[in-house]
């Protein structure tokens, strides 16, 4: 067979040859750009999925504005109710204050200097943004006085826990009073 005869079957076919050619070219496309149709599908795929967390984002962030406008007022809300711990003498007399309206005896206001160990640097609830002042405070009363003083020191504007509470009975002299004993961690403004 020779070149000449080779052409002009060619030509007599020229349909199947052009879709032979055709199908040849698309074969040597896919498998030189194979590779690079996956790595495409793949960035397509993660394109998708940053654009639907962008429009959920959008969905989620109507009355962003005015969320952060109530925690903004929490969080002053919060400052307004802290101590400080530079002024412990206005600190004590605060404790102080409940004494006639609890209509018990305090009789005595000591502010620890160890931190509770809970709340300090490295504790499970460690506070990072405020600290906590330790109080021990003593009081005697009859029973209904001294719960009446833990529901004072709960009802108290700024943020006061009890962290640990002790009662026993008073001097014999005066029958029916009781003596407790009381640690409180109060929420302060960091130094």
């Amino acid at each position: 067979m020779s070149a000449n005869s080779m052409v002009s079957n060619l030509k007599q076919y020229p349909l199947a040859v052009s879709s032979a050619l055709l199908l040849i070219v698309c074969v040597a496309v896919i498998f030189l750009r194979g590779d690079v149709l996956s790595q495409l599908e793949a960035t397509e795929t993660e394109l998708n999925t940053r654009i639907r967390t962008i429009e959920q984002n959008i969905i989620n962030s109507n009355g962003l504005d005015a969320e952060v406008e109530q925690l903004e007022a929490e969080v002053a809300s919060i400052d307004d109710r802290l101590f400080d711990r530079s002024q412990s003498a206005v600190n004590a007399n605060f404790f102080y204050g409940f004494e006639n309206k609890a209509d018990v005896l305090i009789t005595g206001v000591n502010q620890l200097q160890v931190d509770d160990a809970i709340l300090s640097k490295g504790g499970p609830n460690e506070l990072k943004l405020y600290t906590a002042l330790v109080y021990e405070i003593g009081c005697e009363g009859g029973f209904s006085q001294i719960l009446s003083f833990l529901f004072q020191l709960h009802a108290a504007n700024p943020l006061i826990r009890v962290a640990d509470f002790q009662i026993s009975e008073g001097s014999k002299a005066a029958p029916g009073a009781l003596t407790a004993k009381l640690r409180v961690l109060v929420l302060a403004r960091q130094n």
